[in-house]
């Protein structure tokens, strides 16, 4: 009797296990990793008139700069609360990494061409720059680039409302100095760049993407002295001797490229040489010394630098 009443308890607790309903397991989306800062950089070039072209730099600091067709600031501004977390939005969802290097042809026939450089920091990671270019005429643009392009610099974005108060406005001190060091015996490529406006771009190596950050305004206005007063137009295109044209045995090739206004036009300077270069000019070797320990300053912070 006893065991009779075990069995039926049995298969009356299987019949029931059978007959209840069962639980799915529940797949939890990942959440997406908050971004921390970024600059967004979209430039125009070409067209019948390109001189009357600008681009525009924003970053997550709420800094806002105009640049012209030559890439050097011409005016700076300031986002509103609203517009800059507005626009944080649209950087947030605007899923760089599905980004095509270019879309459509390449231009000719005075098409205008349009790049856009999104430089994004997540939460506990190394900041990462995704680029892509386009001429009239493109095809399709995914929706979250189409979006940003047009917050930041279409019809009616913060370039069209910051492009008016620029005129009677601009800087005519604006400048942007560049250095560039690579080769050697192990091998490096370091680059720096640093404009007007206190940014400073730094790559540490050809692997990982260049990085941002900024110097305070005495920094700025020091070095931008320098730029100012160099007799530029006395360098030399090459300081690279006769008798060893290729840098010969494993010797670091410099490249400095100075662009500054000089009567309200962008003007570049762009000369180089090698490690047995003969004496600089005092003011250009001036340029470099101010240049290299910004580097040795911000460029570990971006990746290796050999």
């Amino acid at each position: 009797m006893n065991r009779l009443l075990v069995l039926s308890g049995v298969l009356l607790l299987a019949v029931s296990l059978e007959a209840a309903p069962r639980r799915r397991s529940v797949a939890h989306p990942s959440v997406p990793k908050q971004v921390t800062a970024w600059t967004l950089e979209i430039m125009t070039a070409g067209g019948i008139a390109p001189s009357i072209r600008t681009g525009v730099v924003l970053q997550s600091t709420g800094a806002a700069a105009l640049v012209n067709d030559a890439g050097l600031p011409v005016c700076a501004a300031a986002m509103k609360p609203a517009d800059l977390e507005s626009l944080g939005n649209v950087v947030a969802n605007a899923q760089p990494e599905s980004w095509e290097r270019s879309y459509g042809e390449d231009g000719c026939c005075d098409l205008i061409r349009t790049s856009v450089k999104l430089t994004r920091t997540l939460l506990g990671e190394q900041p990462v720059a995704f680029e892509t270019v386009w001429f009239d005429g493109h095809g399709p643009l995914p929706a979250g680039l189409t979006a940003l392009y047009e917050a930041a610099h279409g019809h009616d974005s913060l370039r069209a409302r910051f492009d008016p108060s620029c005129f009677g406005n601009t800087l005519p001190d604006s400048w942007s100095l560049e250095l560039t060091n690579e080769g050697g015996v192990a091998y490096r490529h370091h680059r720096i760049e640093v404009d007007s406006f206190g940014n400073v771009a730094v790559q540490p190596n050809l692997r990982d993407p260049e990085c941002r950050s900024t110097i305070d305004a005495g920094d700025t206005q020091s070095l931008g002295a320098l730029v100012k007063n160099a007799n530029a137009a006395a360098w030399a295109p090459s300081y690279v001797r006769p008798e060893n044209p290729d840098g010969c045995c494993d010797q670091i090739h410099t490249t400095v490229r100075l662009t500054r206004n000089e009567a309200g036009h962008a003007v570049t300077y762009v000369t180089h040489w090698y490690s047995d270069h003969p004496t600089l000019p005092a003011d250009l070797e001036t340029l470099g010394e101010r240049l290299t320990p910004l580097f040795q300053r911000f460029g570990p912070a971006c990746g290796p630098i050999f």
